[in-house]
């Protein structure tokens, strides 16, 4: 996740499956029009055992406020 918020030129979307967003991925991000549609598909499972769900929805709910193409399951 970090080094496509800050490098988006470098990837062309975003896979994260079942994962947890650091801290500082959000912060000294890639400008919105960077970040424009940048595809995005996180995946969290329910049964997790090392990682709850609450870690996926974080990174649900902090992706949204992005200009990104979010798609989360």
């Amino acid at each position: 996740i970090y080094t496509g918020l800050h490098r988006p030129d470098l990837v062309a979307g975003l896979i994260p499956m079942s994962g947890r967003l650091l801290n500082d991925a959000i912060a000294g991000r890639a400008d919105d029009t960077a970040l424009r549609d940048l595809p995005v598909f996180v995946v969290h499972g329910t049964a997790d055992n090392v990682l709850p769900i609450s870690e996926g929805r974080k990174i649900r709910d902090e992706l949204s406020r992005l200009p990104v193409a979010l798609s989360y399951t």
